[in-house]
């Protein structure tokens, strides 16, 4: 069943508004010293692959879409 036009663009919309989890609050003292430590350098990190994943996932379902419909395209 083909996808349509309004689904695709809520699904992007839905995609551009996602905002990150919060970041573990820093203690008193990290944040007095102004520094970041390693833990919250891997957090952060890990926040922005999992963001680039779910980019990902979004554009192979996207290209399964167009497959999909080429597909269905040469056969009729």
């Amino acid at each position: 069943m083909p996808v349509s036009r309004d689904t695709i663009i809520s699904s992007r919309s839905n995609q551009n508004n996602f905002v990150p989890r919060c970041r573990t609050n820093r203690s008193a003292s990290q944040s007095r010293n102004g520094q970041v430590t390693v833990l919250e350098h891997l957090q952060i990190f890990n926040e922005r692959l999992t963001f680039v994943e779910q980019q990902m996932t979004t554009m192979t379902n996207l290209l399964q879409r167009i497959d999909d419909r080429m597909s269905q395209s040469s056969i009729t």
